[in-house]
């Protein structure tokens, strides 16, 4: 995430763990906005640019629909910190590496500019040195993912028996 000032100047990066067991592109774009909100003071009215669509639709879809989504946890927070500290809150979506393919620029929103690049760049440039900083063995992820299939074929064995037996009728015992 990068925060810049009213003149468009970078202020500070920050890179930080996720909360939570979940970690994923989507919790962390939602982490950031929830960053923003939890410590903003004084200024009442926040622009936030993401490249993210979920995070973008999620909040225009409203406040109940946004506690149903996933991340529910931060999303909660992230409400009742609005509405308790009476922010004006717009969430802007704009297209990512922009820096690197011209073509996605022709997409881009009218009010997207050079400085929302920059910042989009660098906040790329953070998560992929994130990511790396806490990344999970590859022996350990081949465990978890070789425990996850085997699971499901699991499941589908159970459901396929499960289907041959024939539809008891279930009567009342009282």
């Amino acid at each position: 995430m990068q925060y810049v000032d009213e003149d468009k100047m970078p202020r500070s990066n920050i890179s930080t763990p996720l909360p939570g067991p979940v970690q994923s592109n989507n919790r962390a774009e939602l982490y950031a906005l929830w960053i923003v909100v939890m410590n903003i003071e004084i200024i009442r009215k926040i622009d936030f640019f993401t490249d993210n669509k979920i995070v973008r639709d999620t909040i225009l879809k409203g406040r109940h629909r946004a506690r149903l989504a996933n991340h529910g946890d931060l999303w909660a927070e992230i409400l009742e910190q609005i509405e308790k500290k009476g922010l004006e809150v717009k969430v802007y979506w704009m297209p990512s590496h922009t820096d690197t393919q011209p073509k996605k620029k022709e997409k881009a929103p009218a009010r997207m500019k050079e400085w929302h690049v920059k910042g989009n760049s660098a906040a790329d440039a953070l998560a992929v040195a994130a990511v790396s900083l806490h990344e999970i063995p590859k022996e350990q992820a081949d465990r978890v993912i070789k425990i996850y299939k085997d699971l499901y074929h699991i499941q589908n064995r159970i459901i396929e028996v499960t289907k041959m037996y024939p539809q008891k009728k279930i009567t009342k015992l009282y």
